[in-house]
């Protein structure tokens, strides 16, 4: 991880068995650190639950955050606000690895976790497939010129292809 992604690194060794809460605000900055985001300005909340057990750590997170995107119908850009929540479960063994979606594990050796990779992955899991403003708020002239040019490409078919409208319609 980088230099500044150093402050998302969290000492476990000198901790008491039980549960332990942090909190940390993440914005554009953050997502500047790693190729490919998809996301190029957002400001998110993250509450961290990090439970510390004899053999290993349960770490529970919470994101909120508005994230500014594009409408998938009209594409103005808007703010989408989003949550997510997961838990992660660490293990110890011989090497870094992730077993599972939902363990991953770390050297025996390790005295501190970076959760920088799991909060960028925990971001993106929270966008939805389909972004698209609130009912009502869309451009509606962008949109009708959409229609409109739908209309024309739907009115070019393909001669041959007229057989299977009929099948669609059934």
């Amino acid at each position: 991880m980088m230099r500044k992604l150093g402050k998302y690194e969290i000492p476990f060794t000198g901790l008491i068995l039980g549960t332990h809460r942090y909190q940390f605000e993440i914005d554009t900055a953050f997502f500047d650190q790693f190729e490919f985001s998809e996301i190029d300005d957002a400001k998110f909340s993250i509450e961290l639950d990090l439970e510390k057990q004899s053999t290993m750590l349960i770490l529970h997170f919470k994101l909120k955050g508005i994230v500014n995107t594009v409408c998938d119908s009209c594409g103005d850009d808007f703010k989408l606000k989003v949550s997510y929540k997961d838990r992660i479960i660490v293990k110890f063994g011989k090497e870094e690895m992730e077993q599972t979606d939902e363990i991953l594990v770390i050297p025996e050796h390790e005295h501190k976790i970076n959760i920088a990779r799991l909060i960028y992955e925990f971001s993106h899991l929270s966008l939805p497939s389909k972004r698209i403003h609130p009912k009502g708020k869309c451009n509606e002239k962008a949109i009708e010129e959409l229609r409109k040019f739908e209309q024309s490409s739907i009115e070019k078919v393909d001669p041959r292809w007229e057989g299977l409208k009929g099948i669609i319609k059934d």
